[in-house]
């Protein structure tokens, strides 16, 4: 029974050894492989210094159709994005409002990076008006990063008097919501304000 033993394991002990082995062999391939491998110069590609830098600049669409005579425009000192917001939840009903985003440079192009802020103002169906501004601001070579979240809201948001002084026989009516929109007001609603900037 013992030279049973011995011998199963040993076949397993060379089972899992070949595996090992086959495993430190395979991981001293690929490491051998990031110093033996290397890209391409530009002396085996014929006529790599016939290409400049300036002919490899970034363009849009619309460069594709403007006129080859005519000048290309200076680069924008801000950039603007505003687009609408249109929108339907539960807790604001329909909405409907503007968004965007608007971005600059405090500094050099080659040593600051874009600064941006993005904004949202919205009104809603249930009498809500929401505003935010989040920025992340970097000034002259990124010497400071300036982060910010502004918000202004006037909100106001149904409650049954959850919590400890809530009153015991006020249970609400079973109440549909489709959309937003409540089909049957339940009994022992509160209006809840919170105002906040």
């Amino acid at each position: 029974m013992d030279v049973l033993n011995t011998y199963t394991g040993h076949r397993h002990f060379k089972k899992v050894m070949n595996r090992k082995t086959a495993i430190s062999v395979l991981i001293i391939l690929l490491f051998l492989s990031g110093f033996l491998g290397y890209g391409q110069d530009n002396d085996s590609i014929p006529g790599a210094d016939a290409v400049s830098v300036k002919d490899c600049k970034q363009k849009d669409i619309k460069d594709l159709f403007r006129k080859k005579s005519k000048p290309e425009k200076p680069p924008k000192k801000v950039m603007l994005l505003v687009l609408p917001n249109i929108g339907s939840n539960p807790a604001n009903g329909f909405y409907y409002g503007v968004g965007g985003s608007v971005g600059w440079y405090f500094g050099p192009k080659e040593k600051t990076k874009v600064s941006i802020i993005g904004f949202t103002l919205l009104y809603t169906t249930k009498k809500q008006f929401v505003t935010f501004s989040k920025s992340n601001i970097y000034t002259s070579r990124n010497k400071l990063f300036l982060q910010g979240d502004w918000r202004f809201y006037i909100y106001k948001a149904p409650t049954w008097g959850l919590g400890t002084n809530a009153p015991v026989d006020v249970i609400p009516d079973e109440c549909l919501v489709w959309q937003g929109d409540e089909v049957n007001e339940p009994e022992g609603i509160y209006e809840m304000s919170y105002n906040y900037i």
